[in-house]
């Protein structure tokens, strides 16, 4: 009897372990998951907070969607690609940067390179952050080097301009060069481009921006926009621009232009 007794007793702990047991692990499955930051997450929080950083006073702040600011201005990123090789990572970043005086969105194409897919992102973000974008938040701010401003004649119209001129930012041989004379010579190609299409202008704005590079072998690539469009005429004059580079590797240049109209 003791010993039937003692049986039962077995299979009953059995079974409530058993039963502990079925209940814990449904507890665990309907536990909801943790999930990591999505590359697009970490994009836009990651730009959020650099710009919260550098802007204090513009007061960043996420917009449903877009990050915008106190003065008006909103930035929209996007990932159009993602490339995972070997020992690295790298994305295609596309900013839109938009205002009330913009015609449309300013676009910028970037990519961003590194170990890891946050350290790309941040690359990207930091690139941005220190090419086209002080050069937009200048235009706003309606400051600008009365030294470089033109005047555009067509006709009996004239029309004062304000170009706020960004860095040029230097790729392979030519970043290990010292060059003082490179604005002035870049620019000296880019402004009758600049005075040819703001003849046909109505608007506050304009952008012109650039990426032109030649390779080891002698092949000269790059792009050219205005106002986002392509610019083939721009490009054309870039590629004699090359030509006078001193240059025997590789090397490229990168620069983005914003003219502003004088309402003064």
């Amino acid at each position: 009897m003791k010993f039937i007794l003692l049986s039962i007793l077995i299979i009953a702990l059995a079974g409530l372990a058993f039963y502990f047991y079925r209940s814990k692990q449904k507890d665990i499955v309907s536990k909801p998951q943790t999930k990591e930051m999505s590359n697009e997450d970490f994009l836009d929080s990651e730009l959020l907070n650099q710009l919260r950083i550098k802007y204090p006073e513009l007061n960043f702040k996420s917009d449903g969607g877009k990050i915008s600011a106190d003065n008006g201005l909103s930035v929209e990123a996007k990932i159009i690609n993602h490339k995972t090789l070997p020992q690295s990572t790298s994305f295609q970043i596309n900013f839109y940067t938009s205002h009330k005086h913009f015609q449309t969105s300013i676009e910028e194409r970037l990519s961003g390179i590194g170990e890891t897919d946050t350290g790309a992102l941040q690359y990207g973000i930091q690139s941005f952050l220190s090419g086209q974008f002080p050069v937009i938040i200048h235009g706003i701010d309606l400051k600008h080097d009365p030294e470089m401003d033109f005047d555009v004649i067509d006709g009996n119209k004239k029309t004062h301009w304000h170009p706020l001129i960004g860095d040029i930012q230097l790729q392979g041989e030519l970043s290990e060069k010292y060059d003082s004379t490179i604005y002035e010579k870049t620019y000296s190609f880019i402004k009758p481009l600049l005075t040819s299409k703001l003849k046909e202008s109505n608007l506050d704005f304009h952008w012109f921006r650039y990426y032109i590079s030649k390779m080891p072998n002698g092949e000269i690539i790059g792009d050219c926009y205005y106002d986002n469009e392509p610019y083939d005429e721009g490009l054309e004059v870039l590629k004699k621009l090359v030509a006078t580079w001193d240059v025997s590797e590789f090397a490229g240049q990168k620069q983005f232009i914003m003219l502003r109209r004088c309402r003064d």
